[in-house]
């Protein structure tokens, strides 16, 4: 397959200058691989002659079975670029170059965004969530979309989640119920925005004051506003506030920026930490309503 990529590589000139001498490939398995020998992502960055930071990152999979993940990411990546392209915000994410997909192979080539992943520092959080916010305010002013967030869509988003965790209709009963009780009269109305899915500081790079994101696997996973924001101050750790009073800071500010007007930010405290733990928590299913609420009264006290 590297000789292949370098074949594809070599004949797309416009992607570089510098191929007068052979390309050379580093290779470097996900996290997700080494769960099992089968699975998960492998990522091949490909080096120009001479330089020491890589100019082409290529996915694939250790098994064809596993192929719609790189498609998916692929895909992913392209409507990301489509809403950025030609804007002040074109190299926040990757490019994508090229899809190739035999039925029994497949990789894709993406541009490598330059930087590395930050230390954790207040600094950090302001710069890599102003860098988002701009983003969300582009894709907002960009939008031909009129959807909207209601109290009953955040309802219905609830119920269907803790639905598909296979508990008994009175466990998601008394959980849309719990959900009332945060409501406080609030007319919840929200833009629908299109959500990075996993914005976590390991896939965020910064350049000096230029901030990068990666990993496109769950694009679009939810057009919640907020989730990203809420999911990477969970995974931060680092603030000398709780973690309910950061977020509140940030996602206040945050949909100022959007035109939005919010009083209480409890009922979508509670729908970004039922997306999240469905997202990521593969023993959710055992998980009873007294569990779930205790784990976001506790997240929510810290």
């Amino acid at each position: 397959m590297i000789n292949l990529v370098r074949r594809i590589i070599s004949g797309h000139p416009e992607w570089t200058s510098n191929l007068n001498a052979p390309l050379s490939v580093m290779k470097m398995s996900t996290p997700t691989s080494g769960r099992s020998l089968d699975k998960g992502k492998v990522l091949l960055f490909v080096f120009e002659p001479g330089l020491k930071v890589p100019t082409w990152c290529v996915k694939t999979t250790r098994s064809y079975d596993e192929a719609e993940l790189i498609r998916r990411n692929y895909r992913n990546l392209s409507l990301l670029r489509a809403g950025v392209d030609n804007s002040a915000l074109s190299d926040l994410f990757a490019k994508p170059l090229f899809l190739y997909d035999n039925k029994e192979t497949i990789f894709c080539i993406e541009s490598v965004c330059r930087g590395q992943i930050p230390s954790v520092n207040q600094g950090v959080l302001d710069l890599v969530l102003n860098a988002y916010e701009d983003w969300q305010v582009h894709l907002l002013s960009n939008s031909n979309s009129n959807k909207l967030w209601l109290v009953e869509d955040l309802r219905s988003l609830i119920k269907d989640t803790v639905s598909s965790f296979n508990h008994e209709d009175m466990e998601t009963k008394k959980i849309i119920e719990y959900y009332d009780t945060l409501l406080k009269g609030d007319n919840v109305m929200l833009p629908a925005l299109t959500q990075h899915g996993d914005l976590t500081p390991n896939n965020v790079l910064l350049s000096g004051d230029h901030v990068s994101i990666i990993d496109y696997d769950f694009i679009g996973i939810s057009t919640l506003p907020g989730y990203d924001i809420f999911n990477f101050i969970l995974k931060f750790h680092c603030y000398d506030v709780s973690f309910r009073a950061i977020c509140e800071r940030y996602l206040r500010r945050y949909f100022e920026k959007i035109g939005v007007k919010i009083v209480s930010l409890d009922v979508l405290f509670f729908a970004y930490y039922i997306l999240e733990i469905k997202r990521k928590d593969c023993n959710i299913y055992k998980k009873s309503f007294e569990e779930l609420i205790a784990g976001f009264n506790s997240l929510m006290i810290k």
